[in-house]
């Protein structure tokens, strides 16, 4: 094996924060590590791919390099779009296969970058390798599986639904990334916080949670400062500047905003916290979190995948003060549990925090090492 094919490898992700920031979390693992040092990273020509992903290509310079593969998810696309989309699939092998060059190993996350990746990979003779963050597999990993040489796992529960590459799977843990990890709190706060993070598939079930109990938000905002996460796609919504007004009107302090880049001590810091449940969020929450927590799972997450995250997050152990899991259709239960959680008053920080995801890098890594 030449020296460049050594020190190379590609990660392949896109399309959700959940896929790309564990990738990101391998990828600074990688370059850390003598012997490795250069990552391609293979993601999805979306927004969202480029927002997170720029701030790596400007931090790691030549040790990293990103590549935004062409085309859009091809699954349920009728008639002449099927086609087209199956063009644009062809197109991202290709491309794919052109940056594979001198890489050792792909190690591919889920979504459509990966199914193009992986089957690039194939072509080369590349090793492959599936992290599967969630505790159902997505699509694109279920139908990648055949290809992969070991698939490393979040949650025991999904190595089943792998079925015969069962036997491939291993867990780890979902790979975290160090400020998530390392950054402090700012210090002692007066007045509760309290972290909402809607993101993409959350943020409009919460605007309009909290939209539609004026007087509860009033109580609420008088006792508890809000940090809100809602996503680039409805931050600037009429809703939310809706809601941004209705505070300004208040007692408080509310905070909206897209997306937040020291997730670690907003994290640390809640004493609640309100949250989808994506399989990425959760390993940073299991990690650094103290809170109260709700987790409220998106139904339209496919194959349910969120509803079955949350509830291995409540089998596997964990350091937060409390955790409960509530359906969407549950907004009273929801409005009665955040009520009781402002009443118990703020949460001291535990005694050591679940270390459970801090070494997922490594453990995929050391695995890398021996390819």
């Amino acid at each position: 094996m030449d020296e460049q094919k050594e020190k190379k490898v590609a990660l392949a992700a896109g399309g959700t924060g959940g896929h790309l920031f564990p990738a990101l979390a391998l990828a600074e693992e990688i370059i850390s590590q003598p012997g490795f040092g250069r990552v391609v990273f293979l993601a999805a020509e979306r927004p969202l791919d480029r927002h997170i992903l720029g701030g790596a290509d400007r931090l790691w310079g030549r040790q990293f390099k990103c590549v935004y593969l062409p085309g859009s998810a091809y699954a349920g696309q009728p008639g002449w779009r099927k086609l087209l989309s199956i063009l644009y699939m062809a197109w991202a092998v290709l491309s794919a296969w052109f940056h594979l060059r001198g890489c050792r190993a792909v190690v591919a996350f889920g979504g459509y970058a990966s199914v193009a990746s992986v089957l690039a990979a194939r072509l080369r003779g590349i090793a492959v390798y599936l992290h599967e963050q969630n505790a159902i597999p997505g699509r694109a990993n279920r139908l990648m599986a055949r290809f992969a040489k070991h698939i490393f796992l979040t949650f025991e529960e999904a190595a089943p639904l792998f079925g015969p590459r069962a036997d491939r799977c291993r867990v780890v843990g979902c790979p975290v990334r160090k400020k998530i990890l390392f950054e402090r709190e700012a210090g002692p706060h007066a007045r509760m916080r309290m972290l909402v993070v809607g993101g993409s598939q959350g943020t409009k079930f919460f605007l309009d949670f909290f939209l539609g109990r004026p007087e509860f938000f009033a109580w609420l905002l008088e006792r508890v400062d809000i940090l809100f996460l809602a996503g680039s796609q409805l931050a600037e919504t009429p809703p939310a500047r809706r809601l941004v007004e209705n505070a300004r009107h208040l007692r408080g302090s509310f905070t909206l905003l897209p997306f937040l880049d020291r997730m670690g001590p907003a994290v640390r810091s809640a004493d609640i916290i309100l949250s989808r449940s994506g399989a990425s969020f959760l390993a940073e929450l299991a990690s650094v979190g103290k809170a109260r927590t709700i987790l409220v799972p998106f139904p339209l997450a496919m194959d349910g995948h969120q509803d079955a995250n949350a509830k291995a997050l409540q089998r596997s152990g964990h350091s937060l003060a409390e955790l409960r899991v509530i359906d969407e259709t549950q907004q009273a239960e929801m409005e009665e549990t955040i009520h009781g959680f402002v009443v118990g008053g703020p949460v001291p920080p535990p005694p050591s925090f679940s270390d459970r995801h801090a070494g997922a890098a490594n453990e995929i890594l050391s695995e890398l090492h021996s390819n």
